[in-house]
Order: C-alpha cells, then sequence, then structure tokens
C-alpha cells in the first residue's frame, strides 16, 4: 500500500511570504530510523501554484543515529519530478518536510534541525 507521513516543521513568520534563507548553504540534523526519508523544503511559490513537487532529497536511514547536511546547491537537492519544474526560491521558504510516501514501511526519528551557513 503507499501513503503518506510527514512531520512538518513549520518556521515562523514564513506563511505566508516565506523565510528568506538564502544566507543559508543548506539543512543539516540528525536521523535514524527504518526506509526511505524524504526531506523537502517546500517554498511558497510552489504552494500558491498547488505543485508540491518541493525540492529535497531522499535518503536511506540506518538504525545508529548519523548527521546527514543537505546543501541546496548540490546536485541531489531536486524535485522528485511529479510536478512542474521551478527554481528553488531559497528567499520563500515555508517550512522542512520530513516524510515518505509510496510503498514499504517508514519509522524514523530526527533530531538537532538546524541552517548551514554560507561561506
Amino acid at each position: 500500500l503507499g501513503g503518506l507521513s510527514t512531520l512538518l516543521l513549520p518556521i515562523p513568520a514564513a506563511q505566508s511570504a516565506g523565510a528568506d534563507l538564502s544566507g543559508y548553504a543548506g539543512i543539516a540534523f540528525s536521523a535514524r530510523g527504518l526506509g526511505k526519508l524524504r526531506v523537502a523544503v517546500p517554498t511558497t511559490d510552489l504552494d500558491a501554484a498547488g505543485n508540491y513537487d518541493a525540492y529535497g532529497k531522499t535518503l536511506v536511514l540506518t538504525s545508529n543515529w548519523r548527521r546527514y547536511m543537505i546543501r541546496f546547491d548540490s546536485p541531489d537537492f531536486a524535485q522528485d519530478g511529479f510536478g512542474a519544474k521551478a527554481p528553488f526560491a531559497s528567499r520563500k521558504v515555508s517550512r522542512l518536510a520530513f516524510g515518505s510516501y509510496g510503498a514499504g514501511p517508514l519509522d524514523f526519528w530526527v533530531d538537532d534541525v538546524g541552517l548551514l551557513k554560507a561561506n
């Protein structure tokens, strides 16, 4: 069976205009679990257009805690491919989303979420 399971971390005061993360290189967090975890960075412009194919990265979790860093300029930080293509709007981030859709089990823990400073 397929489905959707997501942990959303809203960014305060970003719901309408979006938070400006252009001064950051990406996000960092610790995670562990079972299954594939999609970490997405939705933006208000995509949300307003009804395009929920947010930029992000899919990770395969392990049972041990691991530190992950997802850079906004990395080639593997991309849309998943089910919506209209659009550039990443780092000045309009609405939330961070940790989850999975599709078949297969997912059990995950996330901790110590933060932003990576740009050089």
